[in-house]
């Protein structure tokens, strides 16, 4: 078994993780996250990805220069999201190479 892995420290996503709280069955909520790189002027993400049938994302690029980009994430969780804790991954797709 043959595992690799890289850590960014040149992206942040603040708050780390998307915490909705309580929410009533049957209620849409939404909350946001910002996402800033410090490197390319001209890093893009492409594309978000995620596998959760209840769960919304849209993505607004909010600055850009300096050598900084940075987006807000708006991830809204469906009326129809089944009751109980939700753990579920967010891809971030950007224009990146691939580390090898």
């Amino acid at each position: 078994l043959m595992v690799s892995g890289h850590i960014r420290s040149d992206v942040i996503v603040e708050p780390g993780e998307v915490q909705f709280g309580d929410v009533d069955q049957g209620t849409a909520k939404n909350a946001e996250l910002t996402v800033q790189y410090a490197g390319r002027s001209n890093w893009k993400i492409n594309d978000v990805r995620s596998e959760c049938d209840y769960l919304t994302v849209k993505l607004k690029r909010e600055e850009q220069g300096g050598g900084r980009v940075g987006y807000r994430l708006d991830v809204g969780l469906k009326d129809n999201a089944p009751p109980g804790n939700i753990q579920q991954e967010i891809i971030l797709v950007t224009d990146d190479i691939k580390f090898e």
